[in-house]
């Protein structure tokens, strides 16, 4: 895809604030029972977006050719992610049963009679609204897709075989840059298991601006073990207010705090809902065990509000 560079035409821009709901966001709120997954694609993107004549010219860039505009909305422009969701959160946020990221759209159900209603109809919204859908790579009725990221079936979701691939297959950091890229790379399977903080923990200080960079044996044991266990995330349940809820904490001025929030299913076994963890800061290091204890539950409570507020009971 052209991208243009349209900086000085980007320092006039005055950006609408639009809030897009992230991928973990969007999967999280799925709920049990769904069997069928659909995931369409929008065709080219912000190119579907007309521009009008004096936007158009905005647009204007030269080459060795002559000078051209765009009459569609181009990349490049700092507005064109939050005209081009919000242009699209009108038009689908209120289907049923559809979740959206960006420019790909997820339609789930839990029987066939269903979901093809459900397809066929958002076909038709997205046909009234001009939508161009890129049929190619449209993933019809599959009993588990990728989307956002996420590998999301019947029973749950887990990151993607691309994701974890990255995270195993990471060089050793050669400077703090690439340390850093490591440590945001793990973050994003942070909320799939309370390991994270605890492994990573060793190689913070190699974080710190200050830091003088030094890369030790013992920084490579840290940092195999890290990228081992963080390459092998479990998958997360769906959500189910009916069913029992646990919620397990623990913290340690090693370790950090952590969580795990587990749901039991009809078989009497309990299965992941949502899971954390995190360092604690110089102050919080020097509390009580009785005091961190007690942070532990609050913070992992805060984490985990939207499935706790409301129930009538859970176990702490």
């Amino acid at each position: 895809r052209i991208c243009g560079d349209f900086t000085s035409l980007n320092r006039c821009i005055v950006r609408p604030t639009f809030d897009s709901p992230t991928p973990f966001q969007a999967v999280r709120t799925i709920p049990m029972g769904m069997k069928f997954f659909t995931v369409i694609d929008a065709l080219k993107g912000y190119h579907q977006v007309e521009l009008d004549e004096e936007s158009s010219a905005m647009t204007t860039f030269s080459t060795p050719f002559g000078r051209y505009k765009y009459n569609r909305l181009p990349f490049g422009v700092s507005l064109a992610g939050d005209d081009y969701g919000r242009r699209l959160a009108n038009i689908f946020d209120d289907f049923p049963n559809c979740h959206r990221v960006v420019e790909d759209i997820m339609v789930f159900s839990a029987t066939w009679e269903e979901h093809v209603d459900l397809v066929r109809r958002l076909f038709h919204l997205a046909s009234d609204h001009q939508i161009a859908i890129n049929v190619r790579k449209v993933v019809f009725a599959k009993p588990s897709v990728l989307f956002g990221g996420y590998v999301v079936g019947e029973n749950g979701f887990r990151p993607s075989p691309d994701l974890l691939k990255a995270i195993r297959e990471f060089p050793a950091p050669s400077c703090v840059s690439e340390m850093r890229a490591f440590h945001g790379l793990c973050q994003q399977v942070g909320n799939f298991s309370d390991a994270l903080a605890p492994f990573l923990r060793p190689l913070a200080p190699l974080l710190r601006k200050d830091f003088v960079w030094e890369w030790t044996m013992q920084h490579e044991k840290d940092f195999e073990a890290a990228r081992e266990a963080l390459s092998s995330s479990s998958e997360l349940s769906f959500y189910d207010p009916a069913s029992p809820t646990s919620l397990h904490v623990d913290a340690s001025r090693l370790r950090g705090l952590g969580f795990i929030l587990r749901q039991q299913n009809a078989n009497g076994s309990w299965n992941v809902v949502q899971a954390g963890s995190r360092f604690l800061s110089d102050a919080e290091s020097r509390y009580a065990m009785i005091e961190l204890e007690c942070l532990a539950a609050a913070w992992a409570m805060r984490k985990c509000r939207q499935f706790l507020e409301g129930l009538p009971s859970f176990q702490l």
